[in-house]
């Protein structure tokens, strides 16, 4: 095969398709192929298709067989009927070379047009076998024989010939080589690369930044789906990058698109074509510069679409990638091991290492070269042999990648190279993983308090899930399903299952954690409905534990959270029982391989009726509720250890944990020893990548170190003040012992509130944080000589120096919340799924909740518009918080109060205290408090205080307190709490209430405390022969009410009295302070054998005391004076009179008749009550009778 189309073919074409008349309407894009020619009809002509019947295109297996191997059919000519022109065979068979260098239509009519003066490929002209049908419009694309394409005129392939035509070649100029791309224009030729950069800026990191500024179109030049870059840096200082833009991944119209960041610069240039095979496929690619003056630049190059069979291409700049050596084809036949990937590396020896992506089952090629690139050798060719290629496919010799083999390729595919300092080659590579799972025991933890332990499922713990017994629910209709729930994670729980009953997709029975974009998720499938019957919830399992259960009554199903009902749904008629017997009966695993789930669980219970709500919010009280626990099964989980769970129902369906079954292996290491030619397999410490990641291992300048640029699911990482913190998403390791240990490892992000940011290459978007950052792409990367790293994902640019990789990042949620510039009280803190980021990328991959911190989600004013935006914003996000439960009322207010400028600089309100009365000298000192409650305008709520509005008035604050941070315009309300034992308490104004407003005078409430006085009257009686005068004494001891407890206090006068029978018989205490705790003592009865104290009201005893001693309370009213009577018995065997006795007188107008004269006795006794004072001590002898 080869050679060229002849000038009569050429010129056959010319007629067909652009004859002389015919006025080139083309649509004028880069790629003209896109739309050809659909004007004239008739059979076979070049607007139509040939059928697969009446053309050998054998493309009824296009992909897998343009993929994998060559499609044989029959070349054999004149078998398919002429055209209009008696041609035959102008679709099928091969296509046919073009004598002209290709390049872009030119506008208008052209005669006998012989294409470019020069190029890189030549066309070619017609659909072959195997050609894809690939349509747009309705029309084909390929399958024609106005189809132009082109390639390398070198290449060798199976679907691309040529046709033997006699004739002259036209005598028309070629046309000018067509204008470069911008990429190419303007290039700095000057030497800048290792210009120094400002230490000060150490560590230094920036990104994400987009590097691929490019408008998508439907036709091209630039399509949605942009993916698998390579970077370099230039000899001048810029940067240049490549990749592949296209509407799929097995397509024609696939190109290779490139941009530079300009040495200086501050962004990427818009994107340019950088390298297009018009028509075929050039999947794979990689830019290396070699320290000097060299670029290369190395691409596959298909037959046809597809990124199978690709020869391998390479291509040189000298210039700083201005211009372009013509391609070589150093891999000329297409085969499986040529799929370039952006990883050369040049070993000190001088060798050039080129990876490249064999097939999924072939690890990764090496090709290498010991002459800077002018020849190239496959390893592993010497073993699978050379094309065809289907004895690479099923070769016996095809290597092995298990633990402890070797071979002549790499262990997994879209592998990167890195030397160590003894020579060896480490290699790191997705897909052939490799290690067994660790044999661990199942775990306990701690659960919601009073309820025992629990079961954690998920990082950190080793359980994986639980397996129920087959057929648990066989014989279940009505249900009732509920448990306690700790989130551990909200990162990759989209479609998590809490449990899942079944046989298999499309009859099982699951809630899901998170369902889609909305909260718990109900759906129950069997074999015999068509579609699921689904019961959703917006609720959000947020943080802490939480209740959850399910229940299903006749054909309802409702979902509570925390005795709430969150979800209701009517019309499931299917029921656990018309699943029949299951076997695949899982708490924390899906059936359908969804992510397995992270929380603790516990009291997990299944009934055979639905609890109503009020047994439901029985359960949130105790372990088995009201109605004794779950009757068909019920896991406490209180076992202290082991894969055993008990069932406590008493149906022996017991339960096991499993611990194998999120291990997923870890990333193969492949280790070489001659310099890549063989390699030898074991388990990396990194866990495996799944599809759409892509690691990149790269040698660092810093003697001794490696950096590997991965992803990881979930993972520990630590922050500069020793705190651990679970990350997930796109992260680096540095090893400085040759790949032995990997200690620093930090996520890729700069540490900055949540966002949800573009992945590129038409993955949707991610969100980045300080918890979370890219979670799909495949990297690549280079140390520019100032010392900086250049890591590219499929769409974002990102650039750290050293200090950063080895830098532990600062702990995320640390300090005190602040509105805009001002602080408040609030401790910052990592809020379990608060983030609500909504990202288009697949459902299994992005949860709706990310992790943030309580300031993150308040924000920056910087962040909005302008004020009023800011402000909407944080009320919104208040009132969602508190509504999630995030965040108490209190912090609410307090965010509220901060944003409304009530900081300790706005409205203020002044509380003042003033005393009174005739006690106010004597017992008025207080301290005192007030307690303040204020209501902010506009209907916003209560105003968060500082200790809740208690206020305290002293003396040494000269009875005032100034409260602050009162949004202006607040209704405030003052009430005295603890009135230090003031008889009556007056606010000025008269119902404590007053506006606080902004004024320069703060408004202000005065409380006056009023003070008055009671007293104390004793009155004596003697009772015997033998009693004397006495003198007796008396003791008072009283306390009063106060902030702290009860407060003694000084008795006016003293605290002892005394009488005898030579002075007055009677004492008093005066000035004390109404409604005082007292406590009365006779500490000297005169030689009495017994006292008695009696507290009187009027004339009843309302406490008698048998003593001589006596608790008393004054009354409250100040006009009162209690009445106390003290009786002394001289003699031994008499018993005490009460004061109601016949022998005693009970008022002061009733006397003993003892003969004696009344008149001064009733005088005195009337001085005493108008003192407000009783004391009356009276003898009374056994022989008073008349």
């Amino acid at each position: 095969m080869g050679g060229h189309r002849s000038p009569h073919r050429h010129r056959r074409h010319d007629r067909e398709g652009r004859s002389r008349e015919h006025h080139d309407q083309e649509h004028q894009t880069h790629r003209p192929r896109i739309q050809e020619l659909r004007q004239l009809q008739g059979p076979y002509t070049p607007g139509q298709r040939r059928s697969s019947s009446s053309a050998n295109t054998n493309h009824s297996r296009p992909f897998t067989t343009n993929r994998v191997e060559p499609e044989y059919v029959s070349l054999k000519v004149g078998q398919t009927p002429a055209n209009p022109w008696g041609l035959h065979d102008v679709h099928g068979l091969v296509e046919e070379w073009v004598h002209d260098w290709y390049g872009p239509y030119q506008a208008g009519p052209q005669t006998d047009p012989v294409g470019r003066v020069d190029g890189e490929f030549k066309v070619t002209r017609g659909g072959s076998h195997s050609t894809q049908m690939q349509t747009e419009n309705g029309w084909p694309t390929y399958l024609r024989s106005a189809a132009r394409a082109a390639t390398v005129p070198e290449i060798r392939n199976w679907v691309t010939g040529f046709r033997v035509v006699q004739a002259e070649m036209p005598g028309t100029d070629p046309l000018p080589a067509p204008e470069p791309e911008a990429i190419f224009q303007d290039v700095d030729q000057d030497a800048h690369a290792g210009d120094e950069v400002d230490d000060d800026e150490s560590p230094y990191f920036r990104g994400p930044r987009s590097f691929m500024n490019l408008e998508a179109e439907p036709r091209g030049p630039f399509f949605e789906h942009n993916h698998q870059p390579a970077v370099t840096e230039m000899p001048n200082g810029d940067l240049m990058a490549i990749w592949y833009t296209t509407e799929g991944e097995e397509d024609r119209v696939l190109a290779q698109a490139g941009a530079r960041l300009r040495n200086g610069a501050d962004e990427w240039d818009d994107a340019s074509i950088f390298w297009d095979a018009p028509g075929r496929n050039e999947h794979g690619n990689e830019l290396w510069w070699d320290g000097d003056e060299t670029i290369y630049h190395w691409s596959g190059l298909s037959a046809v679409g597809t990124y199978g069979a690709l020869a391998l291409v390479q291509r040189t700049s000298t210039d700083n990638g201005a211009t372009w050596s013509k391609p070589d084809l150093i891999q000329p036949e297409q085969g499986l091991r040529n799929q370039v990937i952006a990883a050369a590396v040049q070993l000190s020896s001088g060798r050039i290492l080129l990876p490249a992506d064999a097939t999924p089952s072939s690890g990764t090629a090496v090709h290498i070269s010991d002459d800077d690139g002018l020849t190239w050798h496959d390893p592993g060719t010497q073993v699978l042999g050379p094309p065809p290629i289907t004895e690479q496919m099923h070769n016996d010799n095809a290597p092995v990648f298990e633990e402890g083999a070797s071979g002549r390729s790499i262990a997994g595919f879209h592998a990167s190279i890195a030397e160590l300092s003894d020579g060896r080659l480490l290699a790191l590579g997705r897909g052939d993983v490799m290690g067994e799972a660790p044999d661990l025991p199942a775990t306990r933890s701690p659960g919601k308090p009073g309820f025992g332990n629990a079961l954690g499922l998920g990082s950190p713990e080793p359980n994986s899930y639980v397996d129920m017994p087959e057929g648990v629910l066989s014989e279940v209709d009505d249900f009732t399903i509920s448990l306690w729930l700790n989130r551990t994670s909200t990162s990759d729980q989209n479609w998590a299952r809490i449990f899942d009953f079944g046989t298999g997709k499309g009859n099982t029975m699951f809630l899901a954690i998170e369902g889609g974009g909305t909260g718990p998720r109900f759906t129950i499938e069997t074999k015999d409905t068509s579609g699921q019957q689904t019961v959703t919830s917006d609720a959000v399992i947020g943080q802490g534990w939480n209740h959850l259960a399910v229940t299903r009554s006749g054909s309802t199903v409702t979902i509570y959270l925390n005795g709430e009902i969150v979800g209701e749904g009517d019309g499931v008629t299917s029921s656990p029982a018309d699943l029949g017997e299951t076997d695949l009966n899982w708490i924390g695993r899906s059936i359908y391989g969804d992510p397995t789930l992270n929380a603790e669980i516990d009291e997990f219970q299944i009934y055979d009726h639905a609890l109503d709500e009020a047994e439901i919010g029985d359960l949130l009280e105790a372990p088995e509720g009201s109605t004794g626990g779950g009757n068909v099964l019920r896991y406490s989980f209180d076992e202290e250890n082991g894969s055993e769970v008990q069932d406590a129902s008493g149906n022996d369906a017991h339960g096991t944990i499993d611990t194998t079954f999120n291990f997923n292996g870890f990333m193969p290491m492949s280790i070489s020893h001659d310099e890549g030619e063989t390699w030898t397999y074991s388990a990396s410490e990194f866990d495996p990548l799944e599809g759409g990641q892509r690691g990149f291992l790269l040698n660092l300048e810093e003697e001794g170190a490696l950096m590997f640029a991965t992803f990881t699911p979930r993972m520990t990482f630590m922050d500069s003040e020793g705190g651990a913190f679970t990350g997930s998403g796109l992260y680096t390791a540095v090893s400085l012992d040759d790949g032995e240990t990997w200690p620093h490892r930090r996520l890729v992000t700069d540490d900055e509130a949540p966002r949800v940011l573009d992945e590129g290459a038409g993955r949707g978007e991610f969100v980045l944080s300080p918890f979370s950052s890219e979670r799909f792409g495949y990297l690549t990367g280079t140390q520019s000589k100032d010392g900086r790293i250049q890591l590219l994902s499929s769409g974002n640019h990102y650039e750290f120096d050293f200090d950063w990789l080895t830098a532990t990042p600062p702990p995320a949620c640390s300090g005190t919340v602040e509105v805009g510039e001002t602080g408040t009280g609030i401790d910052d803190r990592r809020l379990n799924g608060a983030f609500r980021g909504e990202t288009t990328q697949g459902g299994n991959r992005h949860g709706t909740w990310h992790d943030a911190c309580l300031s993150h989600m308040i924000g920056e004013p910087g962040d909005w518009a302008d004020a009023d935006e800011f402000e909407e914003h944080v009320r919104d996000t208040v009132a969602d918080l508190l509504d999630r439960e995030f965040i108490a009322e209190e912090e609410a207010h307090e965010i509220l109060n901060v944003l409304d400028g009530t900081e300790v600089d706005g409205a203020r309100l002044i509380v003042r205290a003033t005393t009174e009365g005739p006690g106010a000298e004597l017992w008025g000192e207080g301290p005192f408090q007030a307690a303040v409650t204020c209501e902010a305008p506009d209907g916003r709520g209560a105003v968060e205080l500082d200790d809740g509005g208690r206020v305290t008035l002293a003396a040494d604050d000269g009875y005032e307190a100034e409260i602050g941070g009162i949004p202006a315009g607040s209704s405030c309300e003052v009430a005295s709490l603890e009135s230090a034992g003031a008889t009556a308490v007056t606010m000025d104004p008269r119902d404590g209430t007053v506006e606080v407003t902004d004024a320069p005078e703060p408004a202000a409430v005065e409380i006056a405390y009023t003070f008055e006085t009671t007293s104390l009257g004793i009155e004596k009686i003697i009772d015997g022969e033998a009693g004397g005068d006495g003198p007796f004494t008396f003791e008072l001891a009283c306390t009063r009410p106060g902030i702290d407890g009860p407060e003694s206090i000084v008795i006016p006068d003293g605290s002892s009295r005394q009488v005898s029978g030579a002075d007055s018989l009677s004492v008093s205490y005066d000035q004390l302070p109404p409604a005082a705790s007292c406590v009365l003592s006779e500490v000297d009865a005169g030689g009495a054998d017994h006292t008695r104290i009696d507290v009187m009201d009027g004339d009843d005893i309302v406490a008698s005391h048998d003593a001589a001693e006596a608790a008393i309370e004054l009354p409250s009213a100040p006009t009162e004076t209690l009445r106390v009577i003290v009786t002394n018995v001289f003699d031994a065997d008499a018993t005490p009179p009460s004061p109601d006795s016949s022998e005693q007188v009970e008022t002061p107008g009733e006397l003993p008749d003892t003969g004696a004269p009344v008149l001064p006795l009733i005088v005195g006794t009337g001085l005493l009550i108008a003192a407000g004072v009783w004391i009356r001590v009276c003898r009374v002898r056994a022989a008073m009778t008349s």
